[in-house]
């Protein structure tokens, strides 16, 4: 039996996906590079703007259209959303809300009766939750998911709707989940969740991101710990002393902005304003000048006017800001942006992401051209082809080199120039 797997949208979205995909590759199932070759076709899908769901609907009716003989299963966030048009779109003949979909195996095999969706939030304690996963299959690099939910309530968002409260994995059970996959071999982890800001706040032992880092490097050997993205007002002093202190930390922060405005932030309902992102990404640079700084930003928000978006160019123009990942906003029915009354056109927010994204290309190149001539540590990813290899670094750029040295612990990389997406450089 073969499967073709795709997934949409978020680092835990690609560990949820792992969850679905192992159980069947130790069932003896086989992945397939291609959806023609597949008897099952798997779709996990992400609900985070209106353009995310619109994907996976094209996506499932293009697969269909591929290979209309092969079973579709979709899964995920937008299945909580809209799962009965997803259940009636040609060819799907399961769908699975997000906490079924670790259990696809057992629907499968026919001891679970399927139901389109699930609440939010029930179901968590999966074997996964408890368990974890034992490898990351086709990557030196593993994700690690350690919580699951949000208790925000961004005013333009629906996640917390989605995916539920904020819920903590215990932190021995993220413990012996990185054990494991690091004797699978991956060199690189990075801790992933949909708000690891809030890691530890419901547990009873007092314990808090921080607290489970520290943990993670006295109690295991990885060579790379990553961060997945943090709010400006959970990244302490503290905190960055801990990772300027310990060269196992990635030099990688992902820090959303969102907004440059304090105006728009109070709409959105952010829990932060303008000056703790300005001072967390200063401090952060003058703690570890290596690290990378990257960072979300919506443009067209309801009540952003032009001044409101001039305060985040500028703001970010001013700002060791490595690289920018830019989104118009996306109306969502039920949210309490969705009432708002908008003060710019389509167009002009076109314009607006436009120009965001130019400078973001721009604050990009000039963060690469700076590691020329420096000497970056960085993980093995995999073989381009004609003997050409990427890896990654610490402060999250791709390296590529023309050698493969196998190695356990992260190489030294002497940075010659950049590249199109990347760094060239050589083993030091």
């Amino acid at each position: 039996m073969t499967f073709y797997m795709i997934n949409f949208g978020c680092k835990t979205n690609r560990y949820d996906a792992v969850t679905m995909s192992l159980p069947l590759l130790d069932r003896g199932y086989r992945e397939v590079s291609g959806p023609g070759e597949a008897d099952l076709i798997l779709i996990n899908t992400c609900t985070v703007t209106a353009r995310s769901d619109a994907k996976a609907r094209a996506s499932i009716r293009r697969l269909h259209r591929a290979n209309p003989s092969a079973s579709i299963v979709v899964a995920g966030c937008s299945v909580e959303t809209q799962g009965e048009l997803i259940s009636n779109l040609p060819g799907v003949d399961l769908a699975l809300g997000l906490h079924e979909r670790s259990k696809l195996h057992y629907f499968l095999e026919g001891r679970v009766r399927s139901h389109t969706g699930s609440n939010a939030g029930s179901g968590i304690q999966a074997d996964y939750w408890r368990e974890g996963i034992d490898r990351f299959p086709g990557r030196s690099r593993a994700y690690l998911k350690i919580q699951e939910g949000c208790n925000n309530s961004c005013s333009y968002c629906v996640i917390p709707s989605v995916r539920g409260k904020s819920i903590s994995r215990q932190s021995d059970h993220v413990i012996r989940e990185a054990v494991k996959l690091l004797q699978a071999g991956h060199t690189e982890l990075v801790l992933t969740g949909i708000h690891i800001g809030h890691y530890g706040w419901d547990l009873n032992d007092r314990t808090n991101l921080e607290v489970l880092v520290a943990r993670l490097l006295d109690e295991t050997d990885v060579p790379m710990l990553r961060l997945g993205s943090l709010n400006p007002d959970e990244i302490s002093t503290g905190f960055l002393d801990l990772m300027a202190s310990n060269k196992r930390i990635a030099r990688h922060l992902h820090i959303p902005l969102q907004s440059g405005s304090d105006n728009v932030l109070a709409s959105m309902a952010r829990s932060y304003r303008s000056r703790k992102f300005e001072e967390v990404t200063t401090r952060a640079t003058e703690y570890m000048p290596l690290i990378n700084v990257g960072s979300d930003v919506i443009v067209g928000f309801p009540t952003e006017s032009a001044m409101d978006f001039s305060e985040t160019r500028r703001l970010i123009e001013n700002l060791p800001v490595g690289y920018l990942h830019v989104f118009r906003y996306s109306d969502r029915t039920g949210t309490r942006a969705s009432d708002l009354d908008k003060c710019a056109t389509t167009e002009e927010v076109t314009r607006r992401a436009r120009e965001i994204k130019k400078l973001g290309s721009k604050k990009k190149h000039n963060f690469h051209l700076s590691m020329v001539g420096k000497v970056l540590p960085a993980v093995y990813e995999r073989e381009i082809g004609s003997g050409d290899h990427v890896y990654r670094s610490t402060n999250y750029i791709k390296v590529y080199a023309g050698e493969h040295v196998k190695s356990s612990d992260p190489l030294l990389f002497d940075i010659k120039g950049i590249t199109r997406d990347g760094l060239a450089g050589s083993v030091v």
